[in-house]
């Protein structure tokens, strides 16, 4: 295996530690860990972004690299489930605030920070 196949298929498995990670943050509602996993996904995703980098995979290598691919894509979707219902929920509440400041204005109850 050469050293940028290595790398390579290092930065997959990293990858796939990291999904797990992710996966596991989003089950606990760790969002601040689920956040921070992400940041580093997203740094070790960009070494992936070598045109030349998996030219020389040998079958093994490649067979490998699926089976990473599955499961990070796996562990994805599973997170997406998990957290997009909390999003829906915080976007809905967000929502409530706005229309319980709209409709104080509107009756002209002066609340904490508004101006008149």
């Amino acid at each position: 295996m050469s050293p940028t196949v290595s790398a390579f298929l290092l930065n997959y498995r990293t990858l796939g530690a990291l999904s797990d990670r992710m996966l596991v943050a989003a089950q606990g509602r760790n969002w601040f860990e689920l956040l921070s996993c992400g940041q580093q996904y997203l740094e070790v995703l960009g070494a992936l972004v070598s045109p030349t980098a998996n030219r020389n995979l040998t079958g093994e290598e490649r067979a490998e690299r699926h089976q990473l691919l599955m499961r990070i894509l796996d562990n994805d979707a599973r997170t997406r489930r998990l957290v997009y219902p909390s999003e829906a929920r915080v976007e809905a509440l967000m929502g409530q605030i706005a229309r319980s400041g709209s409709l104080l204005h509107a009756y002209g109850v002066q609340t904490p920070g508004s101006i008149s």
